[in-house]
């Protein structure tokens, strides 16, 4: 009996170890920078925007386009420009992601932003993350730096952006990763832990 119980222990033991060792960070693949497709390759200059949506005013949802300015820092192979409609001088950038099959607390975002001209908040899942990028011209010639690391859900993910444009062209940029760990499959550990059972009660009959 004793001989079963430290069996069972050690059994248990092995399966949390395994668990452990098979639960590792993974790129959060429905996460995308701005003007990007589905594989990740540049869109090009005028294309519709295929990841976010701008809520220009409440209910007006438009599809942003691709676009450059000579002004603003050049758009590359990871990330590009989209525009503000014209006319609006404030609107959201909103786009989703989701994390079915992650744990949620292991979950972080990495975001580099740029705009024109100014962003007053960042929101996860509608809470504010306090971020913000204040009037000039570094807002739109270099990056400013976000991580996220905490309101994750399981689902369905909201990323916003609010944004404001003080005149002339508006425009918004994102290069977005992120990564969260997996969750294990439980029967994974369970089949490992039986497995070792078996073969220690194998090893006792022969002994």
């Amino acid at each position: 009996m004793k001989s079963l119980i430290k069996m069972s222990q050690a059994v248990a033991a092995a399966s949390l170890l395994f668990i452990s060792a098979t639960a590792v960070a993974v790129p959060i693949t429905t996460l995308y920078s701005t003007g990007v497709d589905d594989s990740g390759a540049p869109l090009s200059l005028g294309a519709n925007e295929q990841h976010y949506e701008i809520v220009a005013g409440s209910p007006s949802i438009f599809t942003p386009v691709v676009t450059s300015h000579s002004a603003y820092m050049p758009s590359d192979a990871s990330s590009s420009w989209i525009s503000l409609p014209s006319g609006f001088s404030s609107a959201t950038y909103q786009t989703t992601f989701d994390l079915t099959g992650f744990d949620v607390s292991s979950a972080s975002l990495d975001l580099k932003i740029a705009v024109d001209n100014t962003i007053t908040d960042v929101l996860i899942n509608g809470v504010s993350t306090g971020f913000s990028i204040v009037f000039g011209y570094p807002a739109f010639q270099s990056w400013s730096n976000l991580t996220v690391s905490n309101n994750f859900l399981a689902g369905v993910n909201t990323l916003q952006f609010l944004a404001v444009n003080s005149g002339g062209p508006g425009a918004f940029r994102v290069e977005a990763s992120g990564n969260a760990t997996a969750v294990s499959e439980p029967g994974l550990g369970v089949l490992f832990g039986l497995g070792l059972m078996g073969l220690a009660m194998t090893r006792k009959r022969k002994a």
